[in-house]
């Protein structure tokens, strides 16, 4: 759809199910999926998307669009591409709500979050989704050249993410941020037996703050938790992580580079490597650790 408004509202006893036509023998990529573009409206409840390419693909693009997409208590299953994407660029800016979902055997991501250039933003709740099976990362989020992101990541499941080591749990990617930092809380979730890393956070000269507190991070294939922090120079992210439990990842624990980080009351043992490991080929600065065990 370019552009109106779609609103697909079912119940919670009966759903609407958006299904391949091929009833004998359905497959994921039979069909296209919802895809709403030029800032379309969006309002998706109760509804089962399958066998599609991708469940949700909204887009928005140009300053002064301001649109607010829901997607919640939806199901999205046996797709071959992504399971919600949304995308803001050149001053479009989204306040959605992700919530309540649940996503299984995707090909490729779970949920992304990808905004670019100046004044773009995408906000709100991914809140309390179930991700399970996917071919890339579980909750992916891109920021970019003062593009930036101000969202609640919290009390979502995601388990068995990924076909290879570089495919993560949660992957959070923020460059060339140096107006207002793109803000991220994670915190209760739980993201255990991917590929690789549980969660992955990445600032590249940008300006971030990232709170990851009270997340379950286990037996993923590589490092617990990962943050690669460097700040801009016009200011100084803030990067803290409290009261995590980081258990039986098959790398580090905890795996820091550049700064600044503070650490507190997390619970971090049994993985396969360091249990806090900093600098990891790089620097680290600004490093505050208090009573983790």
């Amino acid at each position: 759809m370019d552009g109106g408004s779609l609103v697909l509202v079912g119940s919670e006893t009966t759903p609407i199910t958006l299904t391949s036509t091929n009833t004998d023998t359905p497959a994921a990529g039979d069909w296209q999926g919802i895809r709403v573009l030029s800032g379309g409206e969006l309002a998706l409840r109760h509804a089962v998307v399958e066998y599609a390419v991708d469940g949700v693909d909204y887009r928005a693009d140009g300053a002064g669009v301001t649109r607010a997409p829901v997607v919640e208590d939806s199901t999205f299953r046996a797709l071959s591409g992504n399971g919600i994407y949304l995308y803001a660029d050149h001053g479009a800016q989204l306040t959605a709500r992700v919530q309540r979902n649940v996503l299984n055997a995707i090909g490729g991501r779970g949920i992304t979050l990808d905004v670019r250039s100046t004044n773009s933003l995408i906000a709100g709740p991914v809140v309390a989704n179930t991700i399970d099976t996917t071919g890339d990362d579980g909750l992916y989020a891109y920021a970019f050249n003062n593009g930036r992101h101000d969202v609640e990541i919290r009390d979502n499941t995601i388990t068995a993410v990924g076909t290879n080591t570089g495919d993560r749990g949660i992957s959070l990617y923020a460059y060339a941020i140096s107006t207002t930092p793109s803000r991220y809380v994670l915190a209760g979730n739980t993201v255990a037996d991917g590929k690789g890393d549980g969660f992955y956070l990445y600032a590249n000269s940008a300006l971030v703050d990232f709170d990851v507190r009270a997340n379950t991070v286990s037996g993923n294939a590589r490092d617990g938790i990962y943050v690669f922090g460097y700040g801009h120079s016009s200011g100084v992210s803030q990067i803290g992580l409290q009261a995590n439990h980081v258990h039986g990842n098959g790398g580090d624990g905890i795996g820091l580079r550049g700064g600044p980080f503070r650490l507190g009351l997390n619970d971090i043992y049994g993985n396969g490597g360091y249990g806090v490991r900093a600098g990891d080929g790089g620097t680290v600065t600004a490093v505050s650790v208090l009573h983790n065990r």
